[in-house]
């Protein structure tokens, strides 16, 4: 039996969220893998690594957050986080001093998502940046 079990999924990922809530950030973690491990396609997938590019990056394990925000919008183009999670690419490069990555990003989120919150920040930090002189 291949069918995917969607209510263990949906257990796993609220044990993770749980753990999330509880400032339990290792452990939610390791929750999130597991269930990435059993259900890569599953309908929490996409949460899934963005929850964990949130965890990575309060960790300050930046370039893990990276790749995992960046599989977000990669893997998933039709999920509702792709344009936090292109944000949060944005951000993680600004963080990093690198400028052109981060502008090219912000771009990204203004031009694929307008008229979203994440198009407005994107647009925020694109004029700090040319504020900045980068």
């Amino acid at each position: 039996n291949n069918q995917p079990n969607v209510a263990e999924e949906q257990q796993i990922y609220q044990t993770a969220y749980n753990l999330i809530k509880a400032k339990k950030y290792d452990e939610a973690i390791t929750a999130l893998q597991t269930m990435l491990r059993k259900y890569p396609s599953g309908q929490f997938a996409a949460n899934a690594h963005y929850w964990l590019g949130e965890l990575y990056g309060l960790m300050s394990k930046n370039d893990q957050a990276l790749t995992e925000f960046s599989t977000v919008v990669k893997s998933y183009p039709d999920s509702p986080r792709v344009s936090d999670a292109q944000l949060k690419v944005g951000l993680l490069y600004a963080s990093q001093l690198k400028w052109a990555d981060a502008k090219s990003a912000f771009k990204k989120v203004i031009n694929s998502y307008p008229g979203t919150a994440s198009s407005r920040l994107a647009a925020e930090q694109l004029k700090q940046i040319k504020q900045a002189g980068h």
